[in-house]
């Protein structure tokens, strides 16, 4: 897949430039792309207003690295995007529907490989959560509309 930078770095690569300053700016587009992709910012979350709950959830994504598959902006990833993602239906690999509510979430997340969604590959790890943290990852993901 290339994206927009990569048609540019592409561009930029036919033209003549000393190999220390090509190297620099790949480094630097590398480093926009990983920041835009992989960071969660005011701009990229969609809560509508600030709840601690929420809040938390959103730290707890990060620090448990849901945030490296699952974007918190819309941005297709590993994993499905936290974004619009509660109350859709999925299509299973086993050719069924599933809700995306709280029933789900919970046992995706407790038991990954129970329910894999179709365009996806069963590559998320157990990660062990209290139901206090249930919660707040839930809460995340209610409030990105």
């Amino acid at each position: 897949m290339r994206t927009s930078s990569g048609l540019i770095l592409a561009a930029m690569r036919d033209t003549i430039l000393p190999y220390s300053i090509y190297t620099r700016v790949i480094f630097v587009a590398w480093l926009a792309i990983l920041s835009t992709s992989c960071t969660p910012t005011a701009k990229s979350v969609n809560t509508v207003a600030s709840d601690p709950l929420v809040d938390a959830g959103r730290k707890l994504a990060v620090e448990k690295t849901c945030t490296t598959c699952h974007s918190l902006n819309g941005q297709p990833g590993v994993g499905p995007t936290f974004v619009k993602l509660y109350g859709r239906k999925e299509k299973l690999t086993d050719g069924t529907e599933v809700l995306v509510d709280d029933a789900y979430i919970k046992e995706s997340i407790l038991n990954p490989a129970a329910k894999i969604v179709a365009r996806h590959t069963p590559s998320m790890p157990v990660i062990p959560l209290t139901d206090a943290e249930l919660e707040q990852i839930l809460a995340l993901i209610k409030s990105l509309k």
